[in-house]
């Protein structure tokens, strides 16, 4: 899939998959909001990827649960990103 020029939100993306996911995805020319409840984790991940990619990176700390938050996050990317492209859901609770 050719994402170049692309806006996507990777939720979960703090660490593991979610960081994976946006990392490929800002090697192939995408523009990415990442977010996650963990916003520590988190801006160290976006800082990491800011490093490279930092005019393409975005990040805010929600909680992929929250209808408002994923309004606010979509809301954000198209202002800062632009119109969103693609969405991954990634954010999970491990454990019982």
């Amino acid at each position: 899939m050719d994402v170049r020029n692309r806006t996507a939100v990777v939720t979960g993306a703090a660490g593991g998959i979610g960081a994976a996911v946006a990392r490929r995805l800002l090697e192939g020319g995408a523009r990415v909001l990442l977010t996650d409840l963990d916003d520590t984790r988190l801006q160290e991940t976006a800082a990491g990827l800011a490093a490279s990619y930092d005019d393409r990176v975005v990040a805010r700390a929600a909680d992929a649960t929250v209808t408002d938050d994923i309004q606010g996050l979509l809301d954000l990317a198209v202002e800062a990103l632009g119109p969103v492209d693609l969405y991954f859901a990634n954010a999970g609770v491990g454990g019982g």
